[in-house]
């Protein structure tokens, strides 16, 4: 995962920061069919009325992958890819209706590039 910056950059007006763990969206597919999830129209997103700014990747990521970022097998530049605006989704309705909370984004940070250096080693074996 590079984080580089990218022709989203150069925007005037910062994008939407909203994101959901894969994990919880497959749960919600899921869980949906069962009965005991009452019909309605749910949202999902990750930290809920907080938000999340993706420029914080680097922060939750980097001191929590030093040997990665030493081998260079999680390049970085040390800049995000483009400005967010926290977004903030009220999502209680959907975490009363399932029973249960979203992950947050550090969570959901680390799963993604988890996932990712596990690719990378899959691949040079």
């Amino acid at each position: 995962m590079s984080l580089t910056k990218s022709s989203f950059a150069s925007r005037a007006v910062p994008l939407p920061g909203f994101s959901a763990h894969h994990y919880d969206i497959a749960r919600s597919h899921v869980e949906a069919l069962h009965f005991r999830v009452p019909a309605s129209s749910f949202q999902a997103t990750t930290n809920g009325t907080s938000g999340i700014r993706l420029e914080e990747t680097n922060e939750i990521v980097v001191p929590r992958s030093p040997d990665a970022m030493r081998s260079e097998s999680l390049p970085n530049s040390g800049s995000s890819m483009t400005a967010t605006v926290p977004f903030r989704l009220n999502v209680s309705n959907t975490e009363r209706g399932f029973g249960w909370k979203f992950q947050g984004f550090e969570s959901q940070d680390l799963s993604n590039v988890g996932h990712y250096l596990d690719l990378l080693e899959s691949e040079n074996m």
